[in-house]
């Protein structure tokens, strides 16, 4: 599907009022400078579910 290969991209959205994907760029760039990953899976028979993996914080000494 091409929505989905666009899913992260920022303003890739055809939707006329709305965050739209722009929440979903900024999803993402949030995850990545935590040092974490977001993605995309289809959540069977509808929907969708975004899994974000992020590292466990070391304490500070």
């Amino acid at each position: 599907m091409q929505a989905q290969a666009n899913l992260f991209e920022l303003l890739a959205d055809s939707q006329k009022k709305g965050m739209g994907l722009l929440g979903l760029w900024l999803c993402k760039h949030i995850v990545m400078r935590h040092g974490g990953t977001i993605h995309y899976e289809p959540n069977l028979p509808t929907g969708a579910r975004f899994i974000i993996q992020l590292p466990v914080a070391s304490k500070a000494i």
